[in-house]
């Protein structure tokens, strides 16, 4: 992302981060951009076995340190939450 965001209200992130090489930058990213009290739309699924194309090993290796990130930065309001069978599914979070 540029380094001159203007600040936005919600992020929409689905069936992109287990495609992404690193999650942990990208989410970063996004959750710089996000605007406290904003709304982040995200799910981080694993496709392994669901007949889908195969996840990057490099994004599963940072999935759970990317909801670490996820978590000190954001509060789950709605959807599973990531330790759910295959990452669960969506979720509303809001930005601290």
């Amino acid at each position: 992302m540029p380094a001159q965001v203007v600040p936005f209200d919600i992020a929409v992130c689905l069936e992109v981060m287990e495609h992404v090489p690193s999650p942990i930058l990208a989410m970063r990213a996004i959750l710089a951009a996000l605007k406290p009290s904003g709304w982040l739309y995200e799910d981080f699924r694993s496709h392994d076995g669901d007949g889908s194309p195969t996840d990057l090993e490099s994004a599963a290796r940072e999935r759970d340190a990317m909801y670490r990130i996820v978590r000190q930065d954001c509060r789950l309001v709605s959807g599973e939450v990531p330790e759910a069978p295959f990452g669960g599914g969506r979720r509303w979070c809001v930005k601290r």
